[in-house]
């Protein structure tokens, strides 16, 4: 019998009355805790996942493909091995379902001993509500399991002024603590870890949220998140700095990190889509390594240079003053065998390269500095022709330093390192282009400078095409994925609802090709969605790394996500055990 069932299934032991639900079951927990996630209850994911027209188009083509219900598949394979295991501890799938509709946290402290070793002390918190009574019928199973049980002594103590149960091993040192108070039932690994727990409740301990790692990652999640949690590291990286050389303070100066406090994630559903943080936390100094990469943002008037069609758009930021100082401060502060040995390495296989080519370093850094701090990417949706994939078009604009002409920079680069630069003067301006020619495909790079940018196409029509363009993409990239592209130096944004129907027109044919060739693929074509369902189940799709104020982030927007596997999970095990079909929106 698994340690997580039995936690699980002791805070069942305890009916009580319905509680204040502004108290979240990881408030409860102490500042001590190592590591937490809060879980919202079944319920939550079951109305995820009816808000979400994605999984109930996925739903219906699966059960096309697999000839059952997803869900009584899950009920098939699934149940059947975990009623086997619930059975040993009394309990079934209903009572199973009752505790997951709560919100609960499960949280992990500080060691305690067991047999001859140590164990995090684990800790689950159940918020009881209206199931308490369902819940509370399980009691009897359960401890008549146990007495069943030769090896396992239930005894009576009293911890913190609150009427305790305990759970031990005959053959094992330790044991498993059982509570019921203020509404909330708990079970933990050890008394220690109820301790703390019980001093949080009544107001004598801090809670984990008051911690910033925590309070950071409720902040990132917002409202509604299916489950979010976070590893409190600052404990330990203070222990570990008291030990660590006085070089590592000029290695951490460089990255710019001041402080670690932890790692933190967050998944919540937002408009049928899959919202998901994850952050490093912690303080970052405004002149590190850290700072250059992801501490300024891209210009969104940037954007007017790709075009109108771009289904892929990418944006990246660099301060290249503060990337050079902050590389030269970290070698710096390298030992001297260390600094010997990297540059050894970048003299032989970087610098050494390079002027096989004939070309010197400081003139791949000065290209550098003329392509300038900031770039986006378009990429268009692929076309077909004659049934076969063509490659996109793609675009790359970056923003030159005044003064500076990066295309004339890179055509002498290209030229010394013995590739054919061609020109054409159009318009006033000079385009120039280069031809890779290489099996199995023959392409081009060309390449212009308009006004204060860098523009760079997949061929040289295109970039005709792109510097004729009166009005380029005219979107607010702030409006992508909740903010994953507004606070984020590096991003990806894909238009999945702009284009979704220009794409389905050109690969529509391709699959209904493939379906009716193939026998064995149990969809026919008139079981495919129409443009106007894959319209209104899809969402974009939008990626974004940066750093705040809290530390490094990274957003994540998506129909498919952390959120989108809680909500089917939750839905298909809800439909299993009640035989009851969720409705949908």
């Amino acid at each position: 019998m698994s340690l997580s069932l039995l936690l699980l299934a002791a805070t069942a032991a305890f009916p009580t009355a319905p509680q204040d639900h502004d108290r979240s079951p990881a408030a409860l927990l102490p500042a001590s805790t190592i590591a937490f996630v809060e879980f919202a209850g079944l319920d939550a994911c079951v109305r995820a996942a009816s808000e979400a027209p994605l999984l109930t188009l996925a739903e219906r083509l699966g059960e096309r493909a697999l000839g059952a219900r997803p869900a009584d598949l899950f009920a098939a394979e699934v149940l059947r091995d975990l009623t086997d295991e619930l059975r040993q501890i009394g309990l079934g799938t209903r009572e199973l379902r009752a505790i997951l509709r709560s919100r609960s946290a499960l949280g992990v402290g500080r060691p305690v001993a067991f047999d001859d070793g140590m164990l995090p002390s684990f800790g689950l918190v159940l918020e009881l509500g209206d199931d308490s009574e369902a819940l509370g019928a399980a009691i009897d199973r359960f401890i008549g399991a146990m007495d069943e049980r030769e090896v396992i002594t239930t005894r009576t103590r009293t911890i913190g002024g609150v009427e305790v149960n305990v759970l031990s091993h005959e053959r094992r040192s330790g044991e498993v603590c059982i509570a019921k108070v203020d509404g909330y039932a708990i079970a933990t690994l050890g008394a220690g870890y109820l301790t703390d727990i019980l001093g949080t409740l009544r107001g004598e301990t801090e809670s984990i949220l008051a911690t910033p790692i925590a309070a950071r990652a409720r902040e990132d999640v917002g409202d509604g998140a299916l489950a979010w949690g976070a590893v409190n590291l600052r404990p330990i990286t203070d222990l570990v700095r008291w030990y660590a050389p006085y070089e590592a303070d000029a290695i951490l100066a460089a990255l710019g990190v001041r402080a670690l406090d932890g790692l933190s994630f967050g998944t919540a559903m937002r408009g049928g889509q899959s919202v998901d943080v994850f952050r490093v936390a912690g303080e970052i100094d405004e002149h590190g390594i850290l700072a250059a990469l992801g501490g300024s943002r891209v210009d969104p008037a940037l954007l007017n240079s790709l075009p109108e069609d771009s289904a892929l758009v990418c944006g990246l930021t660099v301060d290249l003053e503060k990337l050079r100082a902050g590389i030269h401060a970290l070698v710096a502060a390298l030992p001297a065998a260390a600094r010997r040995e990297l540059r050894r390495d970048f003299d032989r296989d970087f610098a050494g390269g390079l002027r096989d080519a004939g070309i010197e370093p400081e003139e791949v850094l000065a290209l550098v500095d003329a392509l300038g701090p900031e770039f986006v990417l378009g990429v268009t949706t692929p076309k077909f022709q004659f049934g076969v994939p063509q490659f996109p078009r793609l675009v790359l604009v970056g923003r030159a330093p005044q003064g500076v002409d990066p295309a004339e920079q890179f055509a002498a680069l290209a030229t010394r390192a013995g590739a054919v630069v061609q020109e054409q003067v159009v318009e006033e301006r000079t385009l120039r282009w280069i031809t890779v020619e290489g099996a199995p495909v023959r392409a081009s790079i060309a390449f212009a400078t308009d006004d204060d940018k860098l523009v760079v196409a997949s061929d040289l029509p295109y970039l005709k095409e792109l510097l004729r363009q009166e009005q380029g993409l005219d979107v607010d990239p702030s409006a992508a994925g909740d903010g994953c592209v507004e606070h984020a130096s590096l991003w990806m944004w894909l238009r999945v609802r702009e284009h979704i129907g220009a794409l389905w027109e050109e690969t529509s044919p391709q699959v209904e090709n493939l379906l009716e060739s193939n026998e064995r693929i149990p969809i026919t074509p008139e079981d495919l969605p129409s443009p106007e369902d894959l319209h209104a189940a899809l969402r974009d799709v939008s990626i974004g790394v940066g750093i705040d104020g809290g530390g490094f982030v990274l957003r994540f927007a998506s129909p498919i996500g952390g959120s989108t596997f809680l909500a089917v999970l939750g839905a298909m095990f809800d439909e299993a055990v009640t035989g009851s079909r969720r409705r949908t929106g």
